[in-house]
């Protein structure tokens, strides 16, 4: 098992490759934007659930980097014919709001978290994050034995 903080940058890893993978035209693109819709809902969901262990009191709604502008992004970029130059354009916007997501989730938030002196309870949190990563995926088809637990 790895803590919280490892999985979720670990999940962000796994994003980023996907992202570089719909760059290349002769790759499935259909497909991998649906495998980087069901793993961006994945990521969403497990990280409402584990962020309310990790702040413990305070309001952890508030401490989640908001995917909202992600999510319209991606809506654009499923709507796009792969083929097109408004996919490409898509592409990048949707990249630019992940790539921000990200950026905002491992220099301003999980750092509070990564030195946080309770090794056991980043743990359980990790256990909290990949079980409802997983079960999320799940509901998407995807049996994630290389995901983010496997790197």
């Amino acid at each position: 098992m790895t803590d919280a903080v490892s999985l979720i940058q670990q999940d962000h890893r796994v994003l980023e490759k996907l992202l570089h993978q719909l760059r290349d035209p002769d790759v499935d693109r259909v497909a991998v934007v649906e495998e980087v819709a069901a793993r961006l809902a994945a990521h969403r969901h497990a990280t409402e659930q584990v962020y309310p262990v990790l702040a413990g009191r305070e309001a952890p709604a508030a401490r989640i980097p908001d995917l909202g502008t992600a999510q319209e992004r991606l809506a654009a970029l499923r709507s796009s014919d792969p083929e097109s130059d408004r996919f490409d354009e898509a592409l990048r916007e949707f990249g630019d709001a992940v790539a921000h997501h990200i950026q905002t989730e491992e220099t301003e938030v999980l750092p509070a978290f990564a030195i946080d002196d309770d090794p056991e309870m980043l743990e359980r949190a990790g256990a909290t994050f990949d079980s409802g990563r997983l079960g999320e995926l799940r509901v998407y088809g995807i049996n994630d034995d290389a995901g983010t637990s496997g790197q």
